[in-house]
């Protein structure tokens, strides 16, 4: 489990949980010690629940479309990119969702088809 990787030490997602291992040290034939193959949700919550997708190398130009999951009625994303850190969060209320953004300087940020500027917006709808 994660928290038997926090217990052991481990600042990275390990190969594997090694239960004969729980308590002793890990060994380098028991498997690698930082295994991103396990990573993939984060890329999932990066991509399609905040909805940040680079359009050009290094996110100079990025489009910011979360998705509409009915289970999730609010998240907050930040993601460093080499131009700065871009912030999407978003809540939903009723009918409404109520998104905040930001592009980082000389980035430039595209949401719902309109180009956004380095800042912080404020949209519902």
């Amino acid at each position: 489990s994660f928290g038997t990787m926090m217990d052991e030490g481990a600042t990275s997602l390990l190969e594997a949980v090694e239960l004969k291992c729980i308590g002793q040290p890990r060994s380098r034939h028991m498997g690698s010690m930082n295994h991103p193959m396990h990573a993939g949700f984060a890329y999932y919550l990066y991509t399609h629940v905040a909805g940040i997708q680079p359009l050009t190398p290094g996110f100079e130009t990025f489009v910011i479309e979360p998705c509409r999951f009915e289970g999730i009625p609010s998240a907050e994303m930040t993601f460093d990119s080499p131009y700065g850190t871009i912030a999407v969060s978003f809540v939903r209320n009723g009918g409404k969702t109520a998104y905040t953004f930001t592009v980082p300087a000389n980035a430039t940020g595209i949401f719902r088809g309109k180009t956004y500027a380095s800042g912080t917006y404020s949209v519902t709808e």
